[in-house]
């Protein structure tokens, strides 16, 4: 039987749509600032068409920041509650 040399890794809630994406060791070193508190870091996988051809597609990952301001305001607002425990 055959050696499967695919590794994979996390999950997804789409369907299954390939796309090849590189790092540098310095990029995801940089990606480790990113981690969130459970050590983990979200990529969206972005495609855009083209803006001279519309046929091809420019794809690039947008990193989830859990310590932007936005996302700090977020996570103070879900934790407040106007209602009484009893």
């Amino acid at each position: 039987m055959a050696e499967n040399s695919n590794v994979y890794a996390g999950y997804t809630e789409s369907p299954r749509v390939q796309q090849r994406i590189s790092f540098t060791t310095e990029e995801l070193d940089n990606l480790k600032q990113y981690a969130t508190e459970k050590g983990r870091v979200y990529l969206t996988v972005v495609s855009v068409p083209h803006k001279d051809d519309n046929r091809k597609m420019k794809a690039f990952c947008e990193v989830y920041d859990p310590n932007a301001p936005k996302e700090q305001d977020r996570k103070a607002a879900a934790m407040t509650t106007t209602e009484v425990p009893f």
